[in-house]
């Protein structure tokens, strides 16, 4: 869960401070003010794990984690 912080209506983004972690997500413009509360779905294929910070990638579009389990379902794995 999250809250909008901010809207760049002109580059159809907001920015969503995730109340877990101290993190904001440039994410596609949604309809609620800032302020307002928000949920975000990120979908798997677009996540990357890394054991050290990525060089390529901008600061921006990445987020510092800390994963808690792995749990294996048929041929997929998942780490929460």
């Amino acid at each position: 869960m999250g809250m909008s912080s901010s809207q760049r209506p002109a580059d159809g983004v907001m920015r969503v401070v995730l109340a877990s972690a101290n993190c904001e997500l440039e994410i596609p413009l949604g309809t609620v003010p800032p302020g307002a509360a928000v949920q975000v779905a990120i979908r798997a294929g677009d996540i990357l794990l890394a054991t050290e910070a990525p060089r390529a990638s901008a600061p921006a579009t990445s987020c510092r984690a800390r994963s808690m389990r792995w749990s294996r379902a048929g041929h997929s794995s998942s780490r929460r």
